[in-house]
């Protein structure tokens, strides 16, 4: 497809993000002239300056808009003076402030015909959400034109709750295939981790939030403790009683936790010396983590929440699902998910990602932004 009838899209977060799902997206998107032309700047002003070198605008994580303070940067706040009084007010009006901003932007994009675009990673903030966030997201699905969802456990959900199925279009979220480098020797891992090579290994990897049940998964490595070994790693991020879980994992021998932001070798590593990833979430709307496990091969134990269960339901031998968010569940998944044959378990999680190319889910979002630019 020639680069001048290319669909050009504007995102937040933009195509450079660290985030492995954003890349991927965008990069499947350009095989279908669709082509990310730079970072999205939620502003009225912003956006009628770019109007021009702009057909679609594409929100990942919207409560990033009114979070973030992008009021900064604003006409009106110039000068470092006005910077720094401006970050004297308090959170909270500054993410009405925030707010006030992005609906002006939405409304701007109506007027000038600029098609909104919404990946629906969760119904609403998973973590620390105000009454703006459910707002802001109230406001986006009202205002946008295409919703794009990972599930349909997600579909359904959204249509409970804002209407308006016809926005949706349904996109299998895609595997990670080529992100991550070679794993080092399992033993060797295991090693560094203090960890038994001759023990079944879980891991919990990633962000390290309150939903993610983190607690759970430490009782359940406490109550398996002759039977299983549980490595916990990633970023804790604001609000996670980090001292109070490296505290409790210090006097359990089997449990690894290495509170920070993982690189991808590490990730690799850790993920690939695991048998299954655990996945004790409290909530979810759709997740990265169990495509990054089943792309390296390794099942997940999960909860028992829609889309899990969703995932799941074609390729049950890639993992097993808890009935309860008990202890005592997630060790009786556990065992069912050990008894099937490793080469099974493996070969299940690679026809899921096989599933998951993204030449093949990314079909249905191509289709329909260029059809959006045509209107």
């Amino acid at each position: 497809m020639n680069a001048a009838t290319d669909v050009r899209v504007v995102s937040l977060p933009g195509k450079d993000s660290p985030v492995p799902y954003i890349k991927l997206f965008y990069r499947s998107l350009e095989r279908h002239g669709v082509r990310n032309v730079g970072e999205l700047y939620p502003t009225s002003s912003w956006l009628q300056r770019e109007q021009s070198s702009v057909d679609v605008l594409h929100i990942h994580w919207p409560e990033k808009v009114w979070r973030r303070d992008y009021v900064y940067e604003s006409s009106r706040i110039k000068s470092i003076r006005g910077y720094f009084l401006f970050r004297k007010l308090t959170r909270h009006i500054r993410s009405r402030i925030g707010f006030f901003m992005y609906r002006r932007f939405l409304q701007t994009a109506r007027k000038l015909g600029k098609p909104v675009v919404w990946t629906l990673h969760e119904l609403v903030p998973h973590t620390q959400a105000s009454p703006i966030d459910y707002h802001g997201y109230a406001l986006l699905a009202e205002r946008s034109d295409v919703i794009i969802s990972h599930s349909l456990a997600c579909k359904d959900a959204f249509v409970s709750r804002y209407g308006n199925v016809n926005k949706i279009v349904y996109m299998p979220h895609g595997n990670f295939r080529g992100e991550y480098t070679a794993p080092r020797r399992r033993n060797v891992v295991l090693s560094e981790c203090r960890l038994r090579p001759d023990l079944p290994v879980f891991c919990l990897l990633g962000a390290l939030r309150g939903y993610k049940g983190v607690s759970l998964a430490l009782e359940t490595a406490l109550a398996g403790s002759e039977r299983i070994q549980l490595i916990v790693a990633g970023g804790p991020l604001s609000g996670f009683p980090t001292a109070e879980v490296e505290t409790k994992c210090a006097s359990m021998g089997n449990v690894c936790f290495i509170p920070r932001v993982l690189t991808e070798q590490e990730f690799s590593d850790l993920g690939s010396a695991c048998d299954a990833f655990l996945l004790p979430y409290d909530q979810i709307t759709t997740s990265g983590v169990m495509n990054a496990a089943l792309t390296l091969g390794r099942g997940v134990i999960c909860s028992n929440l829609p889309y899990f269960t969703e995932s799941l339901q074609e390729f049950p031998d890639c993992g097993r699902i808890a009935i309860e968010n008990t202890a005592e569940e997630f060790l009786v998944a556990i065992s069912e998910y050990l008894n099937i044959p490793p080469m099974e378990r493996g070969a299940a999680a690679g026809k899921f990602s096989d599933s998951r190319e993204w030449s093949k889910v990314i079909v249905p979002v191509a289709e329909s932004l260029r059809s959006l630019a045509r209107c």
